[in-house]
């Protein structure tokens, strides 16, 4: 991990003494006049053994290299990370950065602009009466969507974009456009209608084509780039992200015209994947906006084996929960956190002409669509021959993990019935198959993760508990974050832990600012969040959620209190051991050690408070 390396290439005393030039040796620390005020006796001190600082004098200060340079170059955090890579010569990772990416979202707007205008203009008559007599898509909806058209010449984008002033690199590498031998960039949408991919900040990121004659296949999308991949989009969520928070659901549906038709009769809580199953940079998003996702299934494809892994592969993108750590990263297993249901039409039709046709049957369908257990339980006739007491086996090993991981005990005795009544068994002969079978799965896990040697799962100190803890409170909590933003980030002793607390300060606690802007975060940031979003917490009420928190936050400063206390500790032994004891030191010593007694006092009687509240 980039912030582990760079801390182990670091020490304090090296940086430090870059910018305080009287820094000394004093046995086992380093002092000097502290930079951030003014004093004649040094009071700031070092303590190498633990790569932290401390000023004892009127700042009552400390942390460790990075609050260091952060302070004493007045910069924030990753700022601070940056500028000690550089000196260190450790490259820092490259992501997403807007600013990085400005001109590929300029072009996309350009080329956005250059195919809707088409489609409005007379070269685009045809296109838009198929759209709108053909497929029943009205002009209110054209708008809404920017739906365009490309022109059948491949030279006439990029010759607008070239006019535009664009460089034949930047449009090179924006995904519109394909380039032969003769080294000329050509449209890869001539002649196609066109569906701009807007995220929910309203930026395009991207576009798909619709081929209307038998040329090519039917589907196509940008090529992937730094702001646009199909795995990580959601088609329609710039326009149904107010839906979604609304209805409490999303509903997912495969095609663009499904969307179209969807939020044109009114439901406007649904969007596209893109795709046959969801993925776990989609998954998260989602999972910000509702705790209610819907697949809606046509009859094509219902039923098929490559939909039964899609969905499959959908409930794995949703849950997982954390079993261990191993060098400090967490390892997880699945888990039910998000409620996925299944929304099957038998008719024949998609989405799209169902919505039209027969909006009470779309309605229903959804409002009683089914868990994602339920269905696959109901359809394994479809899949295996249950006649067949290997087909039933063969079923029991895909369906066990599903049961198993269901937290309620009445939830698990319904789908053992249900399982049974499908198999047509008794049900003790299912309890004990299911059980047979997942400890199977369990060996299978284990004799593969012997052979590729994992090692063996550490255990967490207290400090990575606490830490762990209190953020997965506010990242899966965010509307408890004001409770916990006064907390300093040097409370947080971990690095992956502060660069995760400076985000949150930042974007106030919002998971869904943060998903959104995305592209403006290390990966090792995001990565780290979505560790500590997957971790299991304990039910509770609202209050003691809130109580949770607080208390979170006191120990967190209680912690680093007392953290000043040891280093007060050791600076009054090392002057001992060094005859070096003024009256002014005492003074000192004394004064400091005040100020934080009754700053521990403080957090002593706030804390035996809320537990005398409990």
């Amino acid at each position: 991990m980039f912030s582990k390396t760079l801390k182990d290439s670091l020490d304090i005393v090296e940086v430090a003494s870059r910018y305080l030039l009287d820094l000394k040796s004093a046995g086992r620390t380093y002092k000097s006049n502290c930079p951030f005020h003014e004093e004649r006796t040094p009071s700031f001190v070092i303590f190498p053994d633990t790569q932290t600082w401390r000023c004892f004098g009127a700042c009552v200060e400390g942390g460790d290299v990075i609050s260091f340079v952060m302070k004493i170059e007045k910069i924030d955090f990753q700022q601070a990370i940056k500028l000690l890579a550089d000196s260190a010569g450790i490259e820092v990772p490259r992501y997403n950065n807007v600013e990085e990416n400005v001109e590929l979202y300029n072009i996309n707007e350009s080329a956005y602009n250059f195919f809707h205008n088409y489609l409005l203009s007379e070269n685009g008559l045809a296109a838009r009466n198929y759209m709108i007599n053909n497929r029943g898509v009205d002009k209110d909806t054209i708008t809404k969507f920017g739906l365009g058209l490309s022109p059948n010449d491949n030279r006439q984008l990029p010759r607008h974009l070239e006019n535009l002033g664009f460089s034949n690199k930047q449009i090179s590498e924006s995904g519109l456009v394909f380039i032969r031998e003769d080294g000329i960039p050509k449209d890869i949408f001539a002649g196609r209608l066109v569906f701009p991919i807007i995220d929910s900040r309203k930026k395009v990121l991207g576009f798909g084509g619709r081929s209307l004659n038998d040329n090519g296949p039917k589907y196509i999308n940008s090529s992937k780039t730094k702001i646009f991949d199909k795995s990580s989009s959601l088609y329609g969520i710039n326009l149904a992200k107010e839906g979604i928070t609304n209805s409490g659901k999303v509903v997912l549906v495969e095609g663009y015209m499904d969307v179209l038709t969807a939020h044109q009769f009114g439901y406007d809580n649904v969007v596209a994947c893109m795709g046959t199953a969801l993925t776990e940079s989609q998954v998260r998003y989602i999972s910000v906006l509702s705790k209610q996702c819907v697949l809606a299934l046509d009859s094509d494809t219902a039923g098929n084996e490559a939909t039964f892994r899609s969905i499959e592969n959908s409930w794995k993108a949703f849950e997982r929960v954390l079993v261990g750590k191993k060098n400090n990263i967490s390892l997880y297993k699945t888990s039910n956190k998000i409620d996925l249901r299944i929304a099957q039409f038998n008719s024949g039709k998609d989405p799209d002409e169902i919505i039209r046709t027969d909006k009470d049957l779309w309605e229903n369908n959804i409002d009683n669509s089914k868990p994602l257990l339920a269905y696959l339980i109901e359809n394994a006739p479809l899949r295996w021959n249950i006649i067949s007491n290997q087909g039933k086996q063969l079923a029991t090993e895909n369906i066990a993990p599903l049961i198993l991981s269901l937290d309620n005990d009445y939830d698990r005795e319904y789908y053992y019935n249900l399982f049974a009544n499908t198999l047509n068994v008794d049900i003790n002969v299912v309890k004990s198959a299911v059980i047979s079978a997942n400890r199977k799965n369990t060996n299978d896990v284990k004799n593969f993760n012997q052979k590729v040697n994992y090692g063996t799962i550490e255990s967490k100190d207290n400090s990575y508990l606490l830490e762990e803890h209190m953020l997965s409170m506010i990242v899966k909590w965010p509307h408890l974050f004001s409770l916990a933003e006064n907390a300093d980030i040097s409370w947080f002793s971990i690095w992956e832990n502060r660069q995760v607390f400076d985000i949150l300060l930042k974007y106030n606690g919002s998971q869904e600012s943060i998903i959104e802007d995305e592209v403006n975060i290390s990966q090792d940031v995001l990565s780290r969040m979505e560790d500590l979003r997957k971790i299991d917490l304990p039910s509770m009420t609202k209050s003691n959620k809130e109580k949770a928190v607080k208390q979170c936050v006191l120990k967190l400063q209680e912690r680093y209190l007392r953290g000043i206390k040891k280093e007060e500790a050791n600076v009054w032994l090392n002057k001992s051991e060094l005859n070096d004891v003024s009256s002014q030191d005492l003074s000192h010593l004394k004064e400091k050690a005040i100020i934080v007694n009754d700053m521990l006092s403080d957090v002593f009687n706030k804390s035996t408070k809320k537990n005398s509240d409990n």
